[in-house]
């Protein structure tokens, strides 16, 4: 029923570049590197067609992944597709999906159908000497199979401030797991919000209609179960915010609320 575990370090490829991997350089075409795009996609609504409203029938999908999508977007989610109930999912990997339109797709749904266990950054040390990507390491559940299972969970966002070599503890780790919001330490930052905290945060604007009394308007309440299963996301800034903002952001923040 699948893997224990998937850990890995996938490829990142921009867009524009993707192509078959098994065509040689020189018979990639505009019009071959569409379709194997297109074949990368269907990879991932065929394995999670209630989040994509994917009709095998019709080989169609109600939302569809962002075209911009950089090609380790498509890991993600079968490197999911992969796991047992019960397995656990560790990448490291470019941050920038953290931060991207095209990242939104993959955050809402992570939010809604699998824990958000941690996102670790490091602001002192680089994953790879040789390589000028910032990387961040994830760990996740195994996606449930019930749509916005997961939104009760914790995630956790953690930049060290040490090398990581001297926070492989199982003493800090137990120390991380059980915070339930901002902390900050000598060695590390550490930002824990529920899941359905951060899909609000990320809801997509809403459009204001100027020929209603917005003041006699009841406020719509989002704390409702179906309100917040309805929520249209449109992704948000998770490294700028929960990474790398120093504590005075937030204390602005709260202060201001």
């Amino acid at each position: 029923d699948g893997f224990d575990i998937v850990i890995g370090n996938p490829p990142y490829v921009r867009q524009e570049n993707i192509s078959d991997p098994r065509l040689p350089r020189d018979e990639v075409t505009t019009e071959n590197k569409r379709e194997y795009k297109e074949k990368l996609a269907r990879a991932v609504y065929q394995v999670f067609p209630k989040f994509f409203a994917y009709s095998s029938t019709q080989d169609k999908a109600g939302r569809k992944l962002n075209a911009k999508s950089d090609l380790y977007i498509y890991f993600h989610f079968l490197g999911l597709s992969l796991l047992n109930p019960q397995g656990a999912f560790s990448f490291i990997c470019s941050n920038s999906w953290l931060d991207v339109g095209y990242g939104a797709d993959l955050q809402e749904f992570l939010l809604r159908q699998c824990h958000i266990k941690y996102v670790l950054d490091n602001s002192i040390e680089r994953s790879f000497d040789s390589a000028e990507v910032n990387t961040i390491i994830v760990l996740l559940s195994a996606p449930n199979a019930e749509p916005n299972a997961a939104l009760p969970q914790t995630a956790r966002f953690v930049m060290f401030r040490v090398p990581y070599e001297h926070v492989v503890s199982p003493v800090l780790f137990q120390e991380l797991e059980a915070a339930k919001s901002r902390k900050a330490t000598p060695e590390y930052r550490l930002y824990a919000q529920p899941q359905t905290k951060l899909l609000e945060a990320g809801r997509a604007p809403q459009e204001e209609d100027d020929s209603k009394d917005t003041k006699a308007a009841p406020q719509l309440k989002t704390k409702g179960k179906a309100l917040i299963a309805d929520i249209e996301y449109a992704g948000d800034k998770w490294g700028g915010k929960y990474l790398r903002a120093p504590d005075i952001y937030w204390a602005i923040a709260d202060k201001l609320e």
